[in-house]
């Protein structure tokens, strides 16, 4: 019979989003994805595998998330270059203020670091 799960695993995600996106990813340990998390090493590997495989479910969270809808509504926008000018006028208000400022872009900084080099990334 297969172990009952004390924790909703699309929460859990989210809150590992959140984290490697803050803080870095390459610098962020299990260590500090249990405590965030509050779940135990046995549980996050159970669920997600290793840290390579769990950051690769966080940047495809992250891709839905984040990054598709902005370029779906990019894609969308007929108006041409002023579309594309209202995107960055966006994308650096939003990196400059607000809940994510400073915090860059997940995909980006992951492949910037070592871990962009994984085959699980």
């Amino acid at each position: 019979m297969p172990d009952v799960k004390h924790f909703d695993p699309d929460v859990t995600l989210d809150q590992v989003v959140t984290l490697f996106w803050q803080r870095g990813s390459e610098v962020t340990g299990i260590a500090d994805v249990v405590q965030a998390t509050g779940l135990s090493r046995s549980s996050l590997y159970a669920t997600f595998g290793g840290k390579a495989q769990l950051q690769a479910a966080a940047l495809g969270r992250y891709l839905e998330r984040q990054s598709r809808p902005v370029f779906d509504a990019l894609a969308a926008d007929d108006r041409g270059l002023p579309a594309i000018a209202a995107f960055f006028e966006r994308l650096v208000a939003a990196r400059c203020s607000g809940e994510h400022a400073r915090w860059g872009c997940l995909v980006t900084n992951t492949h910037a670091t070592a871990s962009g080099g994984l085959p699980e990334i």
